[in-house]
């Protein structure tokens, strides 16, 4: 019997389903490309603690480097899932606050856990130098 579940939430402040927002920042790291699965990792001081670093379709280490000054724009989708007993321990109601072209589904996320496996790359598009 379940007598009280957890509720993860990744929240952020005063932001609703289907705001766009743009996120100013500098790349804290070399661009790091992965062929295997054409994406580029880049790392921001932002993203500390999210989901994972930022990943983006394709090959960006010819057009971006560390230092660089850059935008992101996003637009926010809120995602509320319950998974329950035998799937897990006790009941966990997730609400998430989530870039909208990141996310696949819950059975991704279910599957991969809090991982950038659980969400899509951001498309190109998303990404420019300020």
């Amino acid at each position: 019997m379940v007598s009280e579940g957890i509720n993860p939430s990744l929240n952020y402040n005063s932001l609703n389903d289907g705001d766009s927002i743009i996120i100013k920042d500098t790349i804290m790291t070399n661009p790091q490309y992965d062929q295997n699965l054409d994406i580029t990792t880049l790392e921001f001081d932002y993203f500390i603690g999210y989901l994972g670093k930022p990943v983006f379709q394709g090959d960006l280490t010819s057009l971006y480097a560390m230092g660089d000054q850059v935008q992101i724009s996003v637009t926010i989708k809120r995602v509320t899932f319950t998974l329950e007993p035998p799937d897990v321990i006790m009941e966990l109601t997730y609400d998430l606050e989530i870039f909208e072209k990141q996310w696949k589904s819950v059975d991704d996320f279910v599957a991969n856990g809090v991982s950038s496996n659980a969400l899509e790359p951001l498309p190109q598009s998303s990404i420019s130098k300020v």
